[in-house]
């Protein structure tokens, strides 16, 4: 008995209420705290980087390697059709050299005149990289009309048909003798006949009929001598008519690989210029308005990929913009078609101008760099939270807030412990 009063000395003796009531009430709050757990709900604010843009953006002209710009053909604001010159690379030809040759390509009727143009070409042209084609085409020209002009050739094709004229004069000349010859030798015939007739009368010596006989073989022998003159003079006119037509394909053959060996030139000459203009001459890709991003001079050095000029659209302005948002992968989870937005643009502080009310459009299903796209409509335009119309540039930059679904602290603990 003494023990047990000295042991409740000690420990004390706990209240009443305590021991029966104490649970009930831990149990109580539990239950007050898990019941307000789900009942308070609320949501996240997803923020990402954001632009604005049309359906036509602008086109960026960048660098396509470190190089020196030669000289601006275009001035901010100006409206070009696709293919327009833009700018001309610093390059050791002359601009206005290279012009001039492919306009002398390009008046040119045919071929003759350009061989004509260009192998009597003494201007001095400053041509960079198209030089070694301009001199090929020069010689080649020179070539050509050296082949048309060919004095020596000329002059033996008029030998060979003065040969040909006089041949043929003389062929006339042998027929002619030839027929006198034929008459004379007829009548000799008849004179050896009679003769014979009257040797073998008796009325004729023998010595006088001989003579008549020998006049008579004369006489053919002087024929078959001139028949054989004609055939001599026949084959040699057949050898000058050949003389004749191996010269003309001799010329015709030269003429045509001069001929091609020009053209062959010309057309690298062309591909050359081509060149030049492919790799200085920078040309609009598609029709706008030009805008530079910043001062362009001439003389200035642009690194690679760094934006020479945009090109926007002609009704960029009309268009109706939207949002581009660039979403961590991380938040993806988080968003769905149809939630609400506000947009906070870095040149209309929000605090000053307000918010473009926003909402989700579209969400990429692929990721891309490890962001997400997503589009964003304007339902309300430029016009922001605090009534302000904002002006429209392209590629606005700024910060969208995407407000997300609530969800209860109990299931967003309960998520949390379930990953944990």
């Amino acid at each position: 008995m003494y023990k047990e009063n000295d042991l409740e000395h000690v420990i004390g003796k706990p209240p009443g209420w305590g021991m029966r009531w104490g649970l009930w009430v831990v149990l109580a709050a539990m239950a007050l705290l898990v019941l307000l757990a789900a009942v308070i709900s609320y949501s996240d604010v997803v923020e990402a980087p954001a632009m604005l843009t049309t359906e036509q953006p602008p086109f960026r002209v960048v660098a396509p390697e470190t190089r020196t710009i030669g000289k601006l053909l275009v001035t901010d604001g100006a409206s070009l059709e696709e293919n327009t010159p833009i700018l001309l690379w610093q390059t050791d030809a002359e601009p206005a050299d290279v012009q001039m040759l492919e306009n002398s390509l390009s008046e040119a009727v045919n071929p003759v005149q350009l061989a004509g143009v260009f192998g009597n070409w003494t201007r001095p042209l400053r041509l960079g990289s198209i030089d070694p084609a301009f001199i090929a085409v020069r010689k080649a020209a020179r070539q050509l009309l050296d082949h048309q002009n060919d004095p020596l050739s000329q002059s033996r094709l008029s030998n060979l048909r003065k040969q040909v004229a006089e041949q043929q004069a003389l062929a006339i000349s042998l027929q002619r003798q030839a027929h006198t010859l034929e008459t004379e030798l007829q009548l000799a015939a008849a004179n050896v006949a009679r003769d014979s007739t009257l040797l073998a009368r008796r009325s004729l010596s023998e010595s006088e009929y001989d003579q008549t006989r020998a006049f008579y073989l004369r006489k053919k022998r002087e024929l078959e001598n001139l028949q054989s003159e004609i055939v001599r003079n026949r084959l040699l006119g057949k050898q000058l008519e050949a003389q004749i037509l191996d010269l003309r394909q001799s010329r015709a053959s030269a003429g045509k690989a001069a001929q091609l060996a020009f053209e062959t030139a010309l057309l690298e000459l062309k591909t050359a210029i081509e060149s030049w203009k492919n790799g200085y001459l920078l040309k609009a890709p598609v029709s706008g308005v030009v805008a530079f991003p910043d001062s362009r001079r001439n003389g200035q050095v642009l690194a690679a990929g760094e934006v020479i000029l945009s090109l926007v659209p002609e009704n960029g302005h009309d268009a109706r913009p939207y949002c581009r948002a660039w979403i961590p992968a991380a938040d993806i989870a988080k968003l769905k078609t149809g939630m609400e937005a506000r947009i906070r643009l870095e040149a209309y502080p929000w605090q000053q101008h307000g918010e473009l009310e926003a909402r989700i459009a579209k969400l990429a299903e692929v990721a891309e760099n490890g962001v997400f796209e997503a589009r964003l409509s304007l339902p309300n335009g430029l016009a922001t939270t605090q009534g302000k119309d904002l002006e429209f540039h392209h590629e606005l930059q700024g910060t969208v807030r995407i407000t997300t679904e609530k969800r209860s602290l109990l299931k967003r603990l309960l998520t949390k412990l379930k990953w944990e």
